[in-house]
């Protein structure tokens, strides 16, 4: 719309820490070898200000509380021919309540037999499925976060913004490693009811992120699209060449939520394939258009990471200056002008943090 002004594209930060540094034609900075130098520290400048203000991303989860009984025995497998199971059980957790004996799902076979990695499950014994990792039908797995800011895995959980389960209910919540358990009294419905409520929506702390790409459009590109629950798609219509990075974050046209890529992907001849988190919300059709989110950072924010990375390089490249004309005096100047700019920066930062205050919420 007239009047938004857009965030600053990564070369356009890089361009305006050179004019800071009153270098804007790199005469000093990013030479032979540290030829990527300031783009380098430009990208410890997203992470530290993570620290102070976060990036803040919502993702959905579903609680997993199948039960059920064996109805055959067949070695390191569980068959059960109510015909509940699906191919993203692999990994998931399965608990013989019988005899108390756990087991993880190997491989999925059918809708009536998966796979176990321990001999657990024999006919007529019952048995209740659980997340990757977990133990209770009140946690969730969250090791798929990895750009997490913080302690707690990054959760929020105060008196504004906690975990949510079922959606509007706000609860407090444990962490453990890379598992989260829901602090409630009562059980969660039954998974395998089509109605159930399953989803449990987190906030996390998250890194901000600036896009080195120059072209942040692209289209989904399969024939047939892909289905749901999709972790891996192939983008065309990119930039000629480059690197789609890891933790770059894109939205889909009809499909909800936002999407972070989990590893660099090589782009080759405007395409390719990119693994993701979370897996697809939706299904989504071919040529559905991908954006890519460019910058997180906010115009205060854009700001500081140029003050913040101008200062961090004249430090590093002080001691360059030590030599037998001016001694240790030019150094001094480009080290005392840089601890002062950081000096001001930190105090800016501070000034934007936020108190988190604790609160209890019900357990029913």
């Amino acid at each position: 719309m007239a009047g938004d002004i857009m965030p600053k594209s990564f070369a356009t930060l890089k361009a305006e820490v050179l004019s800071e540094l009153q270098d804007v034609n790199s005469d000093v900075w990013n030479l032979t070898p540290n030829t990527t130098e300031i783009e380098t520290k430009l990208e410890q400048a997203f992470r530290e200000i993570s620290d102070y203000q976060h990036n803040i991303i919502l993702y959905r989860f579903e609680i997993e509380s199948r039960t059920g009984t064996a109805t055959s025995t067949l070695a390191n497998s569980l068959v059960d021919s109510a015909g509940q199971f699906l191919s993203t059980d692999v990994g998931k957790v399965i608990y013989n309540t019988t005899d108390h004996t756990w087991a993880t799902v190997s491989a999925y076979v059918s809708t009536t037999t998966l796979t176990l990695t321990g001999d657990i499950m024999v006919s007529g014994e019952e048995y209740e499925i659980y997340n990757e990792g977990c133990q209770s039908n009140k946690e969730i797995y969250i090791g798929d976060v990895t750009d997490y800011i913080g302690i707690n895995h990054g959760i929020i959980d105060n008196a504004y913004v906690a975990p949510e389960y079922p959606l509007g209910t706000r609860r407090n919540v444990e962490i453990n490693g890379d598992v989260l358990r829901l602090l409630m009294d009562t059980d969660p419905e039954d998974s395998a009811d089509a109605d159930a409520n399953v989803d449990v929506f987190v906030w996390f702390k998250t890194k901000h992120r600036v896009s080195q790409l120059t072209d942040l459009a692209g289209q989904i590109d399969l024939g047939a699209g892909y289905a749901a629950g999709s972790t891996t798609i192939h983008i065309d219509s990119l930039q000629a060449t480059g690197t789609f990075a890891e933790d770059t974050l894109f939205t889909i046209a009809n499909c909800r939520g936002t999407y972070r890529a989990t590893a660099d992907a090589t782009i080759a001849t405007n395409e390719c394939d990119v693994n993701i988190f979370p897996a697809l919300e939706d299904a989504i059709v071919d040529n559905a258009v991908v954006t890519i989110i460019g910058s997180t950072l906010d115009m205060r924010l854009e700001r500081l990471v140029i003050e913040l990375t101008a200062a961090k390089a004249r430090i590093s490249k002080a001691g360059t200056y030590v030599s037998e004309e001016f001694g240790g005096t030019l150094w001094r100047g480009y080290f005392d002008l840089g601890q002062n700019q950081l000096a001001l920066v930190y105090r800016e930062l501070e000034k934007g943090r936020k108190m988190a205050v604790k609160a209890t919420y019900s357990r029913l």
